[in-house]
């Protein structure tokens, strides 16, 4: 299970070295590891430690802002937590919860954006980040 996570933390290293750091495109592929290992773990309250741990590292060595990642993969760990509740693990179910987390993530990217930077964005962004 690290394998897979740490794995995935190295694609999305070297992934963004070819996509532009503006770029719509960012890698996600640490936050579908998440989705992969969680069936992998007998106590599945650890998904938001290793959530939590991924976005410190993703903080540390992709943005410039400390935390922001950090609180977002926190949130983003406790929504499938939360969502794996009432869902059985299939792939089906797996799919809907990617596509659920993706455009999580994308909007809580985009109001911490908004929330804590002075430069004034409008909301198709937000939408061309989810449709693209």
């Amino acid at each position: 299970m690290i394998i897979i996570i740490s794995l995935s933390f190295f694609l999305d290293s070297i992934i963004s070295v070819f996509i532009d750091k503006n770029s719509l495109f960012i890698p996600l592929f640490s936050l579908m590891s998440l989705i992969v290992t969680y069936p992998l773990l007998k106590n599945k309250n650890k998904i938001v430690i290793f959530g939590t741990i991924l976005g410190l590292l993703d903080d540390i060595v992709f943005t410039q802002k400390l935390f922001t990642n950090t609180i977002i993969f926190f949130i983003i760990s406790l929504l499938i937590l939360y969502i794996f509740k009432f869902l059985r693990y299939n792939t089906f179910n797996s799919a809907m919860v990617s596509l659920i987390i993706i455009i999580s993530y994308r909007i809580l990217s985009y109001l911490s954006f908004v929330l804590f930077s002075d430069v004034r964005v409008g909301l198709n962004l937000l939408f061309k980040s989810i449709y693209s």
